[in-house]
């Protein structure tokens, strides 16, 4: 009688050996790329709004810095409903890098991963602990009144 509980795992897709180079072209640029980059890359940015350091010619300037590569974004807000205008970056240097020659991308999300984990066997660092959420992200906060054109609030 065979045990059913445990699920069968499958094996994984075999790659082509054109899709096998491409992954390796990745991975070998991968390799250089510092931790910061590395994780902005694989995770996506960690965005903090910051003051803008310039003025907006129309609309409102919303100026948001990465805690990790320090690359800014620059968003361009509608006064009047909110909408994105434009949105910009400005990137750190050695940020953005050129097209491969070879065709492949320049990075797969499966190349990133596989740094991250080799960088996470053989180069160990101390990670921080999870926190715990406080009160101030699980309670509601006190809504603040809505003031219209005239200025009456509502």
């Amino acid at each position: 009688m065979t045990d059913t509980s445990q699920p069968k795992l499958r094996p994984t897709k075999k790659m082509t050996s054109s899709a096998q180079r491409a992954f390796l072209a990745q991975a070998a640029r991968a390799r250089d790329l510092p931790d910061a980059y590395l994780d902005c890359r694989s995770l996506g940015h960690a965005w903090q709004e910051c003051e803008p350091d310039r003025p907006a010619k129309f609309g409102e300037l919303h100026v948001y810095q990465c805690l990790r590569c320090l690359g800014i974004r620059d968003d361009l807000i509608s006064h009047k409903y909110g909408e994105i205008l434009s949105r910009g970056y400005r990137h750190a240097p050695g940020y953005m890098q050129p097209v491969p020659e070879d065709g492949t991308r320049l990075y797969s999300a499966a190349a990133l991963r596989a740094e991250r984990r080799r960088r996470r066997i053989e180069m160990p660092r101390t990670y921080p602990t999870v926190k715990q959420w406080d009160e101030t992200v699980v309670d509601p906060q006190p809504e603040s009144p809505i003031t219209r054109k005239n200025g009456k609030a509502s």
